[in-house]
């Protein structure tokens, strides 16, 4: 199983330290501890040493005869000093062997094993929660978990994984963008490419830890444990510093919804890191902005409405009027003219532009008319090529009257 094996490499390394502190009881016993929870070779090749240095060791009284031997020995011999710290460093170690030698009791075994038993998406089972679980739920459950579970106070075999899978499950459960993720996928958000918890985006949980780069940082959607524990339990927020000059703040909030983060530039780098979402979000809105300008200048810039106007009077265009350069005469409704004069006095000049311009354009169209009916009279007094042409009717042709032509003349735009 990987968490006995886990659990020899450890009694591995301390059987190794109390071998290089010649230690041999020690070593020998931690040693077996490790062939015990999970047999490797290495394990069985120190135990073979460890005895062998044992054996090979001299006795106490045979030091004591070593160091009456040869004076110059001596200097070979530890000082007072070293061993007195070789006596604070095993009995330090023995304090912490001491820790790892503490029985677990039935309850503590049982729990770890509970907590094995599941699969380690099963989140909710992991916690011993149903789906249909609170907030307050997760916590609680959380909290009565990593009391029983820490390796600091549970001492049985696979305590240590165990706290983990439950920091897992509740890491993601406590962060309602990634549980309602796994409630519709049912698989960890985190183990997905791209999923919420990647790349410092908003499923990032307020936990996940960030490692400096080379070229700048990089989330791993991977959390710590003890980080998970203290903030918990601290119940206040912390913080540490990262490579980088960027400085984070964690806070005791664990449903995933409040983080605050501090970001302190390096000056002695001289050069500011920009945002680059910052101007992508500004391109974004380039159209939206440019739509909203152009409707200002309509509102602000655009010229009034024109009076309405016609060149025959009526009943509601009664009021006549003439241009002022080509005199030409139209009829307005006078209310309505009048206080458009009277509210934009400088637009009048345009309106008297645009009267004459529709008035000449239906001159235009009325003396191609008139034209075409004298050129038609014309042809017919001729005979269509047929019998002696009447040269009186052909003159009285020519002299029908194109009045249209004739005020177009006049103003100086036909000849």
């Amino acid at each position: 199983m990987v968490v006995n094996r886990d659990e020899a490499l450890k009694c591995l390394g301390i059987a190794r330290s109390a071998l290089a502190d010649g230690n041999y009881a020690r070593a020998e016993r931690f040693a077996r501890k490790s062939l015990a929870l999970h047999e490797m070779p290495d394990a069985t090749a120190l135990l073979a040493e460890i005895q062998a240095a044992a054996s090979a060791a001299p006795s106490p009284t045979d030091a004591e005869g070593m160091r009456q031997r040869k004076p110059a020995a001596s200097a070979s011999e530890p000082s007072p000093s070293s061993s007195a710290s070789a006596s604070r460093s095993a009995s330090a170690a023995d304090v912490n062997s001491g820790s790892s030698e503490r029985q677990a009791t039935p309850e503590q075994i049982a729990a770890v094993k509970k907590v094995q038993a599941r699969r380690a998406a099963d989140f909710y089972g992991v916690l011993g929660l149903e789906k249909d679980a609170s907030d307050a739920d997760i916590k609680k459950a959380y909290r009565k978990l990593a009391l029983a579970l820490h390796p600091d106070k549970n001492p049985a075999p696979g305590a240590d994984e165990a706290f983990k899978k439950i920091s897992k499950a509740f890491s993601i459960l406590s962060d309602s963008d990634k549980r309602r993720q796994f409630d519709q996928l049912g698989t960890d958000p985190d183990s997905r490419s791209g999923g919420g918890g990647g790349g410092g985006g908003p499923g990032m949980h307020p936990f996940f830890t960030q490692r400096g780069g080379r070229g700048g940082h990089s989330f791993e959607a991977e959390i710590d444990p003890e980080e998970l524990f203290r903030a918990f339990f601290g119940g206040s927020g912390f913080g540490f510093a990262q490579p980088g000059g960027q400085q984070h703040f964690f806070y005791g909030d664990l449903g995933g919804r409040r983080r605050a983060q501090q970001q302190q530039q390096s000056r002695a780098r001289g050069s500011p890191q920009g945002n680059p979402a910052t101007g992508l979000s500004l391109l974004q809105f380039a159209p939206i902005i440019m739509i909203i300008l152009f409707t200002l200048v309509n509102v602000f810039f655009a010229p009034p409405d024109m009076p309405d106007y016609s060149f025959t009077p009526s009943r509601h265009f009664s009021h006549q009027h003439a241009t002022p350069r080509h005199k030409v005469d139209f009829y307005v409704h006078g209310p309505s003219y009048d206080a458009f004069k009277q509210h934009h006095a400088k637009y009048v000049p345009q309106f008297y532009e645009g009267v004459e311009a529709t008035y000449v354009n239906r001159l235009g169209n009325s003396c191609t008319r008139e034209r075409q009916a004298r050129d038609q009279a014309v042809r017919r007094a001729y005979g269509w090529g047929f019998g002696q042409p009447d040269k009186q009717q052909i003159q009285r042709a020519r002299n029908l009257p194109t009045p249209s032509c004739d005020r177009l003349r006049e103003m100086g735009l036909y000849k």
